[in-house]
């Protein structure tokens, strides 16, 4: 069994790639009971939500609105999964969350200099590992870890024991944001259900919950 909760849409709840990160898909998870992964950084001395820098032209979403749904909504049991997308952010991202009272969240993906503010600001974070990325970096200090595979599955079941034996939340990256069938993954996911600590990002939340559900 896997909650809504243990579900984090990618980039919101939508279904044409042009609405990725919209404040409508966002919304609409939050809505439906899913948790979230998006894309954090800064533009013009603001916080926003862009997975690539905006142009001139581009609308893009302040992170304090996305916030303020998440306080009004009172999603407390569901996680803002926060990609970060730019160096320096971490005091500013920090003092956001403690405006609307945000403490289910995750921060990923900086590099390791960058995450050394982040343990220094006290914030929680995942470490990175994929068949590139093999080391469990600050095991001891991290929530959990951001599970991606390029290329294929490359964990083991050995490997996925010892990361919830640490008592690590593992968050897996579904493959087909990686343009990879997701069956095979699913399926080695499913046989370490139930268990709290397992969270899937996808962009397909519904046909998740219904398979892990099944």
């Amino acid at each position: 069994m896997m909650n809504r909760s243990n579900i984090l849409c990618h980039r919101g709840l939508w279904a044409k790639k042009d609405k990725q990160n919209s404040f409508e898909s966002l919304k609409k998870a939050l809505v439906e009971g899913f948790s979230i992964e998006t894309d954090i950084r800064d533009h013009d001395s603001k916080l926003i939500i862009s997975h690539d820098p905006p142009k001139n032209s581009d609308k893009y979403i302040n992170f304090e609105s996305l916030l303020e749904v998440y306080s009004t909504l009172n999603c407390k049991k569901q996680i803002l999964g926060l990609n970060i997308k730019s160096d320096g952010i971490a005091h500013e991202i920090k003092q956001r969350l403690s405006d609307y009272d945000v403490k289910n969240y995750c921060t990923f993906d900086m590099s390791i200099p960058e995450t050394l503010k982040y343990i220094n600001q006290k914030l929680i974070f995942l470490s990175r590992m994929s068949e590139y990325e093999r080391d469990t970096e600050f095991s001891e200090l991290c929530n959990g870890y951001w599970l991606d595979a390029f290329n294929t599955e490359w964990y083991s079941e050995s490997i996925l024991n010892n990361l919830l034996f640490m008592k690590k939340n593992i968050f897996f990256v579904s493959s087909e944001l990686h343009g990879r069938d997701y069956n095979n993954q699913w399926k080695m996911i499913k046989n370490l259900l139930p268990n709290d600590q397992i969270f899937l990002c996808t962009d397909f939340p519904y046909r998740a919950e219904e398979y892990f559900n099944d």
